[in-house]
C-alpha cells in the first residue's frame, strides 16, 4: 500500500496465493507499542507460518506491553490446518501482549466464526473481536498514547487500499 512502510517501522508482507491489488497479509510495528496486523488470505500452512513469524518479530520490536490491532475485514475463510497453526501462533504470543483488538466485518460470517474459534483456542481474555473504531477505542483506548491511536486510525483507514 502507499505510504504504509514508515521509515522506522518494520514491514513484512505475505503474498496472497491469487495475487491482485492489495491482496496481502502483513504484520508490522510502526508507532509505539502497537503491532498492526492485516490478514487478507491465509491459504496454506506456509502463509500462516509466515504471518505468525512476522507478528512475533513485530512484537519484539514493539517491546513490553505490545498491543495488537488487527484488521481482518477483508479476509477470506481458511482451512482447519491453517486455523490450528494460527491458534498456536496466537498462544505463543499471549505472554508478549497487553491487549488486542481484532477488527471484523460483520458480513464476513464464515471467517468471523473461524476467528472466534481461534481466539477461544488461543486462551487469552485480552483479545477482543470488534466491528468498529468505537469498540477498539473502548477496549484499548486507556492504554494507548495519542500517537499510537493516531497510528491505528491511519492503519485502519488504509485497510481497503
Amino acid at each position: 500500500g502507499r505510504g504504509m512502510a514508515g521509515e522506522s517501522g518494520f514491514v513484512a508482507a505475505v503474498p496472497k496465493a491469487e495475487g491482485g491489488v492489495g491482496a496481502r497479509s502483513l504484520a508490522r510495528s510502526r508507532v509505539g507499542r502497537v503491532v498492526e496486523v492485516r490478514v487478507r488470505s491465509l491459504s496454506t500452512l506456509a502463509d500462516v507460518q509466515a504471518i505468525n513469524t512476522q507478528v512475533a518479530m513485530a512484537l519484539l520490536q514493539a517491546g513490553p506491553g505490545a498491543i495488537i490491532c488487527a484488521d481482518y475485514r477483508f479476509a477470506s475463510p481458511f482451512s482447519c490446518q491453517v486455523a490450528d497453526a494460527w491458534a498456536h501462533g496466537m498462544r505463543v504470543a499471549n505472554g508478549r501482549i497487553s491487549g488486542a483488538a481484532l477488527l471484523l466485518d460483520p458480513l464476513n460470517t464464515m471467517f468471523n466464526l473461524q476467528v472466534e474459534r481461534i481466539v477461544k483456542c488461543a486462551g487469552s481474555p485480552i483479545r477482543r473481536l470488534v466491528t468498529g473504531l468505537g469498540e477498539i477505542q473502548s477496549w484499548l483506548g486507556d492504554s494507548l498514547s495519542a500517537a499510537e491511536w493516531s497510528g491505528i486510525e491511519t492503519f485502519l483507514a488504509a485497510g481497503d487500499a
